[in-house]
This record gives structure tokens, C-alpha cells and sequence, in this order.
């Protein structure tokens, strides 16, 4: 690299820290350029004097300044007024902090290149200020005899006064021309903490960079668009700093707020040439968050934290376990759920929820066990339920088991409530039907109801469900889950109502758009040799006050073999004529009120 000439200013004074808003610039000598001595040490002239207020800070990048890769300074201090440090984490860039009114005095000895030697003496002018130090302003009639020793100085200071600037310093003229990071844009962003815990200093950096740009990244070339943040090396009263060191060095700095509130954190965005730009980072820190909480309203949870008692429950096929129905948190919760499996000898593994989800399934189950371990076992019970935030858990001891015990189909089309009546569905629970025992209790706390909007669901005369349906204007698929009890209180049951609301004219004749009710769909567990049986009684178990203006037709396609049983209103009905269709193929245990009108 060429030499560069030796500066011919004999004094500079350079300004304070400019804050986040429009205020005067650092006052400031510009600084001469150095020269490079291939044997003997070459004593520069690139610092003088810096002025700081006290308590202040003001960081100055070394390396940038004397164009070194390598170097080691040596800073030689006269007294205690003013300290210089290297800043955490940034080669080259050191901290000068303002501790007393008074001078001191301090000197370089930097190793440049191929062992080219440069010295450098300079002052530090600690003075007194009632303002904050970070948005400090230099005025020209706080200058004292200290800091002007002749008139070359005084006119040197006066020839270099800096315009307005807003956020931006330059403390000495860097060798190449630079101009420091800015800020684009308000800064929006507020930094959400937690009290107790700790932020890394490099999720801090990324967000606040988010802000910040450099002009001069295309003129550098590539890396130099690479912007730094400079914390603070000590605490505030609202942030703990703490350093981890690897050999001897700090490879990760972690911020632990210790107040609730608002605030904001004074930091310095430099990009390694020798532009500097404050900026002001507000904080808002809030109560931690505890371990994640069972909700008490939670049947499966209450059910296995109930004492005294060896609790069970059996999940049937297709119903689901919203996990989000037992725990809760004010932050996003992931689930994992420990199994057993092996028809002889008992395995455990540990599944995880993927992508966020929260509801699990017996067939969920056995895709996930066998997607982890590889078998083709399928899963006996699950043991237990964890529930996991950033850094805190909380588990469910539960004992869930599969049953055949299936009163409801996996998917059911129920017709909208009309001008004709309520459309209703009401289920033996205790029958053959339903749960299969007259020993099964169902409390309205059992019921939970994801579709208040489109259906009523209650227990009606203590031994029926019944759930009476909206009149919707359009397609709804919607979930009610029933728990159930039996005599002993070891047992709970779960299964899931899910239907679609529809209308007759959404579900038409086939190959027409005539308005039907398809009787065989409120049944799809039934077989179709059933219907078969019962073709020529249809209206026997399928009444109404005026049954005559309906045409009821069991149908068999003898090319697909398709069954289908309809009600259509005959072509002698009066338009606008309306019925209401009782479907009761099994002696009132499961039954089917459906309110039918001819367009």
C-alpha cells in the first residue's frame, strides 16, 4: 500500500456522541493522514484532542484509522479522567469513557502492515455537562484555556465546525472517505422481552439492523454493506449484560431485562471504516410467562388428576383430542406424547407434534410411531401428554386407550332447519347405537361444542342427545365432542360428531337438480342389504303429517350398483308446501327430523 503524507495540523478537537434527533453535530478537527516508516516508528498526527462530557462515551475505530490488519495498542493513560477499552466482540474499535472533569493524555503504539511501527499521542478533555452525555451537543463557548493551548488551535477549531447532523458522527477523518450507517424510515420496532429472560446480543444486533443501511457499501465493495451494533460494556438499570468467553475471548454477550416497562437502550451502529451512528432502542419487557397451565375446565385433564381412582380413557376411532382444550399459554405451545406399542413385548417412544399441531388422533398416532421406529405395531396407550414453550414444560400423566366403541360416524350430512321445522338428530346413547351400556352417564359439561353457530347440542330426557341444526346459507363442517361416563369412575369415553350442514337442494336426485333428502347418507354406517330388506316398508319408519305429497324410493343401480333411499316431493304438491320427515329406522333410538319444503 503507498505511503501517505504526514499531517501539518498541529491541534484538532473533536465533538461528542450526536443523538437520535436533529441536533448539532461533534465539533471537530479534521485530522491528517498518516505516514508509514519502513524502519523507524512514524509518529502520527491523526488524533489531538477529544473532547467527551462526562460520563459519556465515545468509540473510536483504531484499525479504520491507521489502516492496520494486525496491530496491538498499548494505551498509556496520565491519570483517571478519561479510560480507553477495547469494545466487545469489535477488533480494533475501543470504547473512550468520560469518569472526571479534567485531561488525560494517551499514546498509541500500533504495528502496521509488514511490521511498520506508528505512534500516536492524543488528549481526552472531560467536561462537565447537565445534559443527557448520549445526546450531548458541543458549544463553542463551553471551549476552556485546557482545551486551546494557542491561536493556530483556536482557528483551527473555528475553521472546522460541523453542519447539523442528526444521528451521525464522525469523530476523526478516517484515510479513505467514509460516511457513516443511517437510519431508514421510523423505527417501528420495539424489542419484546420477558422479565428474568435473557435476549442474545445477536438477535438484538439482527433487529436493529433491520433499520439501518450504509451508503458506501457499493464504493467498498463486497462486506462492507456488513453494519456492527456497539452495546454498552456495563449495565443499565433495566438490562444485565454477561459475556461468554472462549479462550480468552467473548464469543456471545446475552441481555437480562430486570424491570417490567418501557425503555430504551442507547446503542452505536458502526461499519468498521469509522462511521459511527447513535440510535436510541426502545424496550418493552414484560412479566415472564409461566410453565405452561392445565386448564381446570378440562374434562381429560380432571379426569386423570382425579384421586383415589386408577382413571382411563378410551378414544374411539375417529374421535380427536384437541390438546389446546388442556393446556394453555400466553405463548405458542408444542406437544409431544409418549406411547406404548408391541403386541407382546411393550416398547415406549416419544412422538412429536410436527408443524405446529395441536390435535392428535389414533391414526395420527400410528403414522407418526410408524414413521419414527419403523414397525408396522400399532399403539397400545399413550402415557403421557408434555406441553412445551421456549424453556418451560409441563406434562399430563394420562393412560388413553382405543376402542371399538364408535356411537358416531366419522362424517354425517345434516339438513338446515327451515320454514318446515327444526331439524334435529337425537341418539340413544345408552342403545346399541350409541355407547352400548345403560350403566353410560353424559353431563352437559361433557358436551363440547366447536359449532355453536350451526348447531344446539344438550342431553334431553336423560338418556338422548339431542343436537338441533341452524339455518345456514351454506355448507358447514362442523364438530360437536361428547364425552361419556359409566358406573365406574375409573372410565371416560370420547368420540366426535362431525357433520356437514347442508340443504336438499345441495344434494339433489342424481342426474337432476330436483331437491332431495337422502335418507341413506344420515346412516352411513348402515349396510346397504339393510336398506335392501326394508325397501318395501319405507313408510313405516318414515313419517310425516302430510307423508302423501312425498315420494319415498329405495333405488339400486344395476350398472354401479349404487344404493340410494330419497324423499322428492311428488309433482302434484302444492309449491312452497312444506313437511317435516321423522326417520326412525330403529325404534326411536336413533332418529332424524328433517324439515323439507317444495321450491
Amino acid at each position: 500500500m503507498g505511503k501517505m503524507k504526514v499531517s501539518k495540523r498541529k491541534e484538532k478537537l473533536i465533538g461528542t456522541v450526536a443523538g437520535v434527533t436533529a441536533i448539532a453535530a461533534p465539533l471537530m478537527m479534521i485530522p491528517g493522514q498518516i505516514s508509514h516508516a519502513q524502519k523507524d516508528p512514524t509518529i502520527s498526527n491523526a488524533l489531538t484532542t477529544i473532547v467527551v462530557p462526562l460520563h459519556g462515551t465515545k468509540y473510536i475505530d483504531l484499525a479504520a484509522l491507521y489502516n492496520a490488519e494486525d496491530f496491538t495498542i498499548r494505551l498509556v493513560e496520565e491519570n483517571g479522567y478519561a479510560s480507553i477499552e477495547p469494545t466487545f466482540g469489535h477488533d480494533g474499535i475501543y470504547e473512550i469513557k468520560a469518569n472526571e472533569i479534567g485531561t488525560s493524555t494517551f499514546t498509541i503504539f500500533a504495528t502496521q502492515y509488514e511490521a511498520d511501527q506508528i505512534t500516536d499521542t492524543f488528549k481526552v478533555v472531560v467536561v462537565p455537562t447537565t445534559e443527557d452525555p448520549f445526546e450531548y451537543n458541543f458549544d463553542i463557548s463551553k471551549m476552556t484555556s485546557e482545551m486551546i493551548t494557542d491561536l493556530d488551535g483556536a482557528t483551527g477549531i473555528l475553521q472546522n465546525i460541523s453542519p447539523i447532523s442528526t444521528n451521525s458522527y464522525d469523530p476523526v477523518q478516517y484515510p479513505s472517505s467514509n460516511t457513516p450507517p443511517y437510519q431508514y424510515g421510523e423505527m417501528e420496532m420495539i424489542i419484546q422481552g420477558r422479565l428474568g429472560e435473557s435476549i442474545s446480543g445477536s438477535t438484538l444486533e439482527s433487529q436493529i439492523l433491520d433499520y439501518f443501511s450504509d451508503e458506501d457499501k457499493d464504493e467498498y465493495g463486497e462486506g462492507h454493506e456488513e453494519l456492527f451494533v456497539i452495546f454498552k460494556n456495563e449495565d443499565t438499570p433495566f438490562l444485565h449484560i454477561s459475556h461468554h468467553y472462549e479462550s480468552g475471548n467473548v464469543v456471545r454477550s446475552d441481555f437480562t431485562p430486570t424491570t417490567i416497562g418501557s425503555f430504551t437502550l442507547d446503542v452505536t451502529i458502526t461499519d468498521h471504516h469509522g462511521g459511527f451512528t447513535n440510535a436510541k432502542i426502545p424496550f418493552e419487557i414484560h412479566a415472564p410467562i409461566p410453565a405452561p397451565q392445565i386448564k381446570s375446565n378440562s374434562v381429560v385433564a380432571n379426569h386423570f388428576r382425579t384421586v383415589d381412582i386408577s382413571p382411563i380413557m378410551y378414544l374411539s376411532n375417529d374421535a380427536e383430542i384437541d390438546l389446546n382444550e388442556i393446556f394453555y399459554s400466553e405463548e405458542d405451545l408444542d406437544y409431544s406424547i409418549s406411547v406404548e406399542y408391541g403386541l407382546y413385548t411393550p416398547h415406549t417412544a416419544t412422538l412429536t407434534l410436527e408443524n405446529d399441531g395441536t390435535t392428535l388422533t389414533w391414526t395420527k398416532l400410528n403414522t407418526l410411531l410408524n414413521q419414527k421406529v419403523n414397525t408396522q405395531d400399532s399403539v397400545k396407550n399413550i402415557k403421557r401428554i408434555t406441553a412445551t414453550t421456549s424453556d418451560k414444560e409441563t406434562e399430563l400423566m394420562v393412560n388413553i386407550q382405543h376402542t371399538t366403541v364408535d356411537p358416531f360416524p366419522a362424517s354425517i350430512d345434516m339438513y338446515q332447519t327451515n320454514a318446515a321445522g327444526t331439524s334435529s338428530y337425537i341418539l340413544n346413547f345408552k342403545s346399541d347405537k350409541g355407547f352400548n351400556s345403560n350403566k353410560i352417564v353424559i353431563h352437559e359439561t361433557d358436551i363440547q361444542n366447536k359449532a355453536a353457530n350451526s348447531v344446539t347440542a344438550y342431553v334431553y330426557q336423560n338418556d338422548y342427545l339431542k343436537f338441533d341444526f341452524a339455518n345456514g346459507t351454506s355448507p358447514n363442517n362442523s364438530k360437536v365432542k361428547i364425552y361419556a361416563h359409566d358406573s365406574n369412575p375409573n372410565n371416560l369415553y370420547l368420540d366426535d360428531f362431525n357433520f356437514k350442514l347442508v340443504s336438499p337442494a345441495l344434494t339433489p336426485l342424481a342426474n337432476s337438480n330436483i331437491p332431495t333428502v337422502h335418507i341413506k347418507r344420515l346412516y352411513p354406517e348402515v349396510s346397504d342389504t339393510y336398506w335392501e330388506s326394508r325397501a318395501s316398508e319405507l313408510g313405516s319408519f318414515i313419517t310425516s303429517e302430510r307423508i302423501q305429497d312425498v315420494f319415498l324410493e329405495y333405488w339400486k343401480d344395476q350398472v354401479t350398483q349404487v344404493v340410494t333411499v330419497t324423499g322428492v316431493f311428488r309433482y302434484e304438491a302444492r309449491q312452497g308446501s312444506g313437511v317435516l320427515l321423522n326417520i326412525d329406522p330403529f325404534n326411536g333410538t336413533k332418529v332424524f327430523q328433517v324439515p323439507f319444503i317444495k321450491p
